[in-house]
């Protein structure tokens, strides 16, 4: 989790408003960011790919705004106002967003199976107009490749600024798994007041520890010209069925299983193959290609 500005380039700093602001050339993606200090850490204020924030200057208060930054090679410039003033003349971004560190659940060297995430609004007192009747959106959202890319677990519209306490969470239909876990909650559509994020919460299974999973043994006949079960001949090699399953096991990928009785109990499993090992009948037949036979296990996820 980034705790301050990590930059290659300075374009300006300035106090206002009792905030010494800087804008910087971020060392991520080159991304453009303003950032902020008030004495009790630092808060990213802005942040875009193009054009670049330069030149903070302070208002004074000039129409209730204290900070102006100006756009490079543009006439045109943000305000900001980083004094509450009122509950209509708040400090309140149009939208925003908090992104979690990396989640391993104290253990980064197993995979986990990640069964429910959450986020959770609380505040000790009402925060912006409290009669406010605007519609704020919040969104949690979740990812398994560091941040690349993210899908939303929840989401909630909420017109209740009153409300003090409540409850955004996800369980999983489709169970992921990953050995990191990354939140983000964001917030839309905010005018006057916004739900004070307090925690956010992950529950998962190491995969190695999971309780009362099923497990499978069985062999393949990694052969060519195979016949199926619905009479039509496979049209995969007996190699490319090898490489598959050493594939699947190599990058521990999760995959759909079907048993033997689906016709009658139609159920897909999500599992991973735990255990491999290829063989062949005669050692004769270790030169030829597609005749193997190749025992594995079966985890479910």
């Amino acid at each position: 989790m980034r705790m301050g500005p990590e930059g290659i380039a300075c374009r300006g700093a300035t106090v206002a408003g009792d905030w010494l602001v800087v804008a910087i050339t971020s060392r991520y993606e080159l991304n453009h960011e303003l950032w902020g200090f008030n004495g009790q850490g630092w808060w990213l204020l802005a942040q875009r790919s193009a054009p670049q924030a330069i030149w903070p200057c302070p208002l004074g208060g000039a129409g209730n705004r204290d900070l102006i930054v100006f756009r490079h090679a543009s006439t045109d410039y943000d305000l900001y106002r980083l004094k509450w003033r009122d509950k209509t003349l708040s400090t309140y971004a149009s939208a925003g967003a908090w992104t979690s560190s990396l989640l391993d659940g104290g253990d980064p060297t197993r995979d986990k199976a990640w069964r429910a995430v959450g986020a959770t609004f609380a505040q000790p007192a009402n925060r912006g107009k409290s009669d406010s009747v605007d519609s704020v959106t919040i969104a949690l959202e979740y990812s398994l490749d560091d941040g690349l890319t993210w899908v939303t677990a929840a989401s909630q519209n909420t017109t209740a600024a009153a409300t003090r306490t409540f409850t955004v969470q996800s369980a999983f239909a489709t169970i992921p798994s990953a050995r990191h876990l990354q939140l983000r909650v964001s917030w839309t559509s905010i005018t006057d007041w916004a739900p004070v994020l307090t925690a956010v919460w992950a529950e998962y299974e190491t995969l190695d520890n999971a309780p009362n999973r099923r497990r499978w043994e069985l062999t393949v006949d990694a052969g060519d010209r195979n016949v199926r079960r619905d009479g039509q001949l496979d049209n995969q090699t007996g190699r490319q069925k090898i490489v598959a399953l050493w594939d699947a096991w190599e990058a521990r990928a999760t995959l759909i299983f079907r048993d033997v009785d689906n016709d009658t109990d139609p159920v897909d499993y999500r599992v991973r193959i735990e255990e491999i090992d290829e063989s062949v009948t005669k050692p004769s037949d270790a030169a030829r290609w597609g005749e193997s036979r190749v025992a594995i296990t079966l985890a479910e996820v």
